[in-house]
């Protein structure tokens, strides 16, 4: 994975991968019904943090089948996401597919980060997440009850 010169993530793109409408750099994950536009990650947060308006558009992730319609179903059994088009076609004509584990997926309207979204799709972006300790932040606890912490503060103050 590469770094683009905006610092977000990039990802090879083949053919079937459709390119952000907004950026035209990385790869489009996010369809906004309202726009009929695909989008990254990073550029869905932009646009549809921009105003209160374009945050209520339904969002959701495009269909892993056609690569450009927005999903309704996620089949846990083949680990995919599926539009109904694309659903119908591989989960309709077959009763073995038929009975696949698929649940209903909603839409999301606000402004999610990147972050949060990548992780409530089980996706990760290759960032380091990892939160930097500031010197600032009170000392996490350490086990210690409360009264002998109250004791070690009493001691300080005299």
């Amino acid at each position: 994975m590469a770094t683009s010169n905006n610092n977000h993530p990039t990802i090879q793109q083949d053919a079937t991968t459709p390119p952000c409408d907004y950026c035209n750099h990385h790869i489009a994950v996010i369809f906004c019904r309202a726009d009929s536009a695909k989008l990254c990650l990073f550029c869905d947060h932009i646009v549809h943090s921009a105003n209160t308006l374009s945050s209520k558009h339904l969002r959701s992730q495009i269909c892993d089948g056609c690569r450009s319609a927005p999903v309704s179903v996620r089949c846990s059994t083949d680990n995919l996401v599926l539009c109904r088009d694309y659903d119908l076609d591989a989960h309709g004509s077959c009763a073995v597919s038929a009975a696949h584990d698929r649940t209903p997926i909603e839409g999301f309207t606000g402004t999610p980060s990147p972050v949060d979204l990548a992780a409530n799709w089980g996706l990760e972006l290759g960032l380091d997440q990892k939160k930097k300790r500031n010197p600032n932040d009170p000392v996490p606890d350490s086990g210690q009850d409360s009264g002998q912490r109250a004791e070690r503060e009493r001691e300080k103050e005299s």
